[in-house]
């Protein structure tokens, strides 16, 4: 990511605090639900679980973190500021995914809600082998990627906060998918029905690269 695509990012998420979560209120995602229960179904108690671009914590406010080992990574501070105070239970971090480093096999699990689609393009395959290097083999992620290919666009986005957005479309994560070797659960593309229409996505529910068990 470069200096401007991170600083658009981070900035815009600090603008938002507030009213991000707000608006998250009024989207209705069925996928996202559904998956995010099947994820944490398949996590042991006191699992380690890596959220990448965590936000405010909203997907742990939803659910109950002290039952697992949460960290929570995000670009921007006031996010992260905003998440420690509403989900103690969790680490959060100021980081950048693509420049954080975790030891090997360090988390039992991993999200990336909504989160890598504010990446240049070109970076996505690098976080994917990222997030297999971090889970030990046979950990779960589970990622939500825009369906739709976009090599690179930004503009005004929720209250008018400009946003950086990128996608590799359907075709692409599941050619990464294939390349690097994740034990791939479910892939499916969805509709996410937003306040201001709908928007899709691809959802990823697969084992990192190695052994695993259910």
């Amino acid at each position: 990511m470069t200096e401007d695509e991170r600083t658009t990012v981070a900035a815009g998420y600090d603008a938002l605090v507030g009213r991000f979560d707000e608006w998250a209120t009024g989207v209705a995602d069925p996928a996202r639900d559904e998956l995010f229960r099947t994820f944490i179904r398949h996590l042991a108690p006191g699992a380690r679980v890596l959220d990448v671009g965590c936000g405010s914590g909203g997907s742990w406010r939803r659910d109950d973190a002290s039952r697992f080992a949460v960290t929570g990574i995000d670009i921007s501070p006031r996010q992260i500021e905003a998440a420690r105070r509403a989900v103690p239970a969790a680490t959060f971090l100021v980081a950048d995914v693509t420049a954080i480093e975790f030891d090997a096999g360090s988390f039992d699990g991993a999200l990336a809600l909504y989160s890598i689609g504010h990446l240049p393009a070109r970076e996505h395959a690098s976080v994917f082998a990222r997030l297999a290097r971090w889970l030990r083999p046979g950990g779960l992620l589970l990622a939500s990627l825009p369906a739709d290919e976009d090599a690179g666009s930004r503009g005004p986005w929720i209250a008018g906060v400009e946003m950086c957005f990128a996608s590799l479309g359907t075709a692409g994560y599941e050619q990464i998918l294939r390349d690097q070797g994740w034990q791939v659960i479910e892939t499916r593309a969805d509709v996410a029905d937003e306040p201001e229409g709908p928007a899709s996505f691809f959802w990823v529910l697969a084992r990192a690269p190695g052994s695993g068990g259910s």
